[in-house]
């Protein structure tokens, strides 16, 4: 209307007329108070477009595919690795000082050496265990030398004995003129020489039983010192850590409620993990669920993966394990966790484990629902609802609905594909124009 030259050249009419009677005077009244009435409704609208549509976020409802996830942080390791511990000194469990170890993440060829320990203890008693043999040795030669010349005083002995008694036989023999009762004296002192040669036979023989138990007691000793003595000789050896095999390094850390690396110059427990080599063919994901969402994961069930380090959208995968017993990773927060690994379909070869990543293990999904997001819903006396936009405002409108995730719920009653909603409620938008008038200048900035 206001575009329309005639209604100008009207009113200049009117105005020009406006003196030559009171007809004309009525209509130039009549033409003012419409145009009046014209610049009320255009400013009618344009506060009202103002106020609904610059001032809420909005959003248009959409009918569409649902998921229900369940979102957790995962790390990713290989399926298989080879884990080298820390070694065990001579004298069993006990701590070690690491004196050297390969940075985190270096590739080794199979030989290359990964760890060093303090040898110092070890080395103190191969030098003991050294000591202790060369004692024991001669030992059993001191033995051995006491026995064979008690033997010989034995031999001696018994000799002697033998030729007394047989030269009073011979003297017995010899002379038939000797009294019967100095033959039967001679006789006797003969039997007697016999029975002395017997007891000192009999000596001899438990003088040697003693003396041989006594060296297989020193030889046995000198063997088991001799084997601990290899033991240590290859736990020496042990102390200079060699790759078992080709592979990257991953350094373990210090405890399982100590999420820091393990470096040089730490003190180790013998037997503990130090390091490991993964095996880059296979990777998996680890992952920690709460006690209060395991009982909704199952095995199998499908993941979605999302890694910040890869410009892929996502990696698929399913629920390969779910631990049994429940963890607390840190002692200072008494939160019981459940293990869940994660295996992936078809893993990309720049995968490198220790790299994080987001897991979306799906609850449910539903196909051609309309979902909205989860602030554009509000409730009010048990009632829920959302300000749907009809022409220039938005009003309230009740809603009924179903399953939601993180972001979005499912609308089973209210809305309709193609509505229009406000993400805000009206009230918080105007406090929000009080506080800021140029809000909508920085949003359209921003």
């Amino acid at each position: 209307i206001l575009g329309d030259t005639s209604v100008y050249r009207r009113i200049s009419e009117l105005f020009r007329d406006s003196y030559h009677g009171e007809g004309d005077s009525i209509m130039k009244i009549k033409v003012i108070i419409i145009l009046i009435l014209l610049v009320l409704i255009i400013c009618f609208f344009w506060i009202n477009f103002s106020s609904s549509s610059d001032e809420l976020l909005s959003t248009i409802v959409n009918e569409g595919r649902f998921v229900q996830t369940l979102d957790l942080d995962g790390e990713l390791r290989a399926v298989e690795s080879k884990v080298v511990n820390a070694p065990i000194p001579l004298r069993g469990w006990g701590q070690l000082e690491l004196i050297y170890l390969i940075n985190d993440g270096t590739f080794v060829k199979k030989g290359d050496i990964l760890a060093k320990f303090d040898t110092k203890d070890i080395e103190k008693d191969i030098a003991n265990l050294k000591t202790e043999i060369a004692k024991e040795e001669l030992r059993l030669h001191k033995n051995q030398v006491e026995l064979d010349q008690q033997i010989d005083d034995i031999k001696k002995e018994v000799e002697q004995t033998k030729l007394r008694k047989n030269s009073i036989l011979l003297e017995v023999t010899d002379s038939e003129a000797i009294p019967r009762i100095t033959r039967e004296a001679k006789k006797i002192e003969s039997d007697i020489a016999e029975i002395s040669v017997q007891k000192v036979l009999g000596k001899l023989t438990a003088k040697i039983k003693t003396s041989q138990d006594d060296l297989s007691t020193i030889r046995l000793s000198i063997e088991k010192i001799r084997k601990d003595l290899s033991l240590a000789e290859k736990a020496l050896e042990s102390y200079t850590m060699l790759s078992p095999s080709d592979g990257m390094i991953i350094i373990e850390t210090i405890s399982r409620y100590n999420a820091e690396k393990i470096r040089a110059g730490a003190t180790i427990y013998s037997g503990a993990p130090i390091l490991k080599i993964p095996q880059l063919t296979q990777m998996e994901l680890l992952c920690y669920v709460h006690e209060a969402d395991i009982s909704k994961i199952r095995l199998s069930q499908p993941v979605t993966i999302h890694f910040d380090a890869f410009s892929e959208p996502s990696f698929d995968g399913l629920v390969k394990n779910i631990a049994s017993l429940a963890i607390t990773r840190d002692a200072k927060l008494p939160v019981k966790e459940f293990e869940v690994i994660v295996s992936i379909n078809k893993p990309s070869e720049f995968m490198k484990p220790g790299m994080s990543a987001k897991v979306s293990i799906i609850m449910d999904s539903r196909d051609s629902v309309i979902s909205i997001p989860i602030e554009a819903v509000f409730q009010e006396n048990e009632k829920l609802y959302v300000y749907k936009k009809d022409h220039w405002n938005y009003h309230r409108q009740e809603v009924q609905v179903g399953l939601k995730n993180n972001s979005h719920v499912i609308i089973t009653h209210g809305l309709q594909s193609g509505d229009t909603i406000s993400l805000v409620h009206p009230d918080v938008a105007k406090s929000f124009k009080k506080k800021d008038p140029d809000i909508h200048t920085k949003k359209e900035k921003s």
